[in-house]
């Protein structure tokens, strides 16, 4: 048995509208071939089981891959090459969060802190692009602040690593459709669940859009050829295009919504077919950070009150804009204290942010922003 998890049954290898529990092996064999012991029972807990075959699920280093994202970029944003010195690639996922009040970029334990490899400490470099990507110990983009020891005598949850960087080296967005060259901006962690539409933006595959078919899985991932490691409470995604959704290298890409806005999760393994990833949350409560704050967040309670929002910069002498029906086309990102804001409402509103209290009228509204 390769794994077990809860979603959809399948039947011809196409996915049917009925939960199942499922049940991953290497191989099928006739049930004349087992003895009694063995045999996956036909139900369990009052839901039916469908035992499917796979491959070995493998952690995702370095295979092929999508040329521009494999380049050095600064600042970079996530879906972009990235990598400890002792190992091949792996990607950025989220390219900017807060740990201890330091920005840092999260990645997997496997992509920026290899420890079963070589030694591992804090103030490790990370190099951007990784060193497959010809990445140098000149083009370092951070240093490893904390990670999640990778157990291969106990379950794990979570392959996650956290990179203090300079903020002005990476974007807080992440590599969208390689077509639109959108940067897609998130503000919000999400739980993923069966059946839940999602995306992924990695060094390999690029932007590929999926579902999940299984959630709550235990499933065991192979490092090295003699080491594997078993993960509970696992996500499970399938491509919904045809192809793959992800491969080699794409390892650590952020798993979101279609917007971009919610993160579910944190891309770590997969068979070729399927991809598992971390659930957010999990990560959250492993390593400890925070999103950074967005307009989107700052101006939530407004909701679909909220029509845009201008400023001026004047370092680059132009204006700056907010659109909530198009965020990852807007240019402006973050409110910041002391500075002046139009806003712009269809309906009187008061609100309160933080303490201090807002009144907005019809239309155009010029406010100083106090947090």
């Amino acid at each position: 048995m390769v794994a077990v998890g809860y979603g959809y049954k399948r039947v011809n290898g196409n996915l049917i509208d009925a939960l199942a529990v499922l049940v991953y092996v290497h191989r099928k064999v006739p049930l004349s071939a087992l003895s009694v012991q063995d045999v996956v029972p036909q139900v369990v807990a009052g839901l039916p089981t469908d035992v499917i075959e796979v491959p070995t699920v493998d952690a995702l280093a370095a295979a092929t891959e999508v040329p521009v994202r494999r380049t050095k970029r600064r600042p970079c944003p996530g879906g972009f090459s990235c990598g400890h010195p002792s190992i091949t690639a792996g990607t950025i996922g989220l390219p900017l969060v807060y740990a201890d009040k330091e920005p840092c970029f999260l990645t997997n334990t496997h992509v920026a802190a290899p420890h079963w490899a070589r030694p591992i400490a804090p103030g490790d470099p990370v190099l951007q692009p990784g060193p497959y990507d010809g990445g140098t110990p000149a083009d370092s983009i951070g240093h490893l602040l904390r990670w999640k020891f990778i157990q291969f005598d106990v379950p794990n949850q979570v392959d996650a690593a956290l990179v203090e960087v300079f903020e002005k080296d990476v974007l807080g967005a992440i590599y969208g459709a390689p077509r639109a060259r959108e940067m897609m901006f998130y503000d919000r962690l999400g739980e993923a669940e069966v059946g839940q539409k999602v995306a992924k933006s990695g060094r390999t595959t690029g932007w590929t859009l999926g579902r999940v078919t299984a959630t709550g899985a235990a499933v065991n991932v192979r490092y090295l050829a003699d080491l594997i490691a078993l993960f509970t409470e696992q996500i499970e995604v399938i491509t919904d295009e045809g192809g793959i959704f992800s491969a080699g290298g794409d390892s650590g890409s952020a798993i979101v919504s279609r917007d971009g806005r919610t993160v579910y999760g944190l891309l770590f393994a997969g068979d070729g077919y399927r991809t598992y990833f971390n659930p957010i949350e999990l990560v959250k409560a492993a390593l400890g950070f925070e999103l950074p704050e967005t307009v989107a967040g700052q101006l939530a309670p407004l909701g679909d009150n909220l029509v845009q929002v201008w400023d001026w910069d004047n370092q680059i002498q132009t204006w700056r804009g907010y659109d909530p029906s198009s965020p990852q086309n807007s240019s402006l990102r973050v409110l910041v204290k002391g500075k002046g804001y139009f806003i712009k409402v269809i309906s009187p509103v008061v609100f309160d942010y933080h303490g201090f209290i807002y009144n907005l009228s019809v239309g155009y509204n010029l406010i100083g922003w106090q947090d």
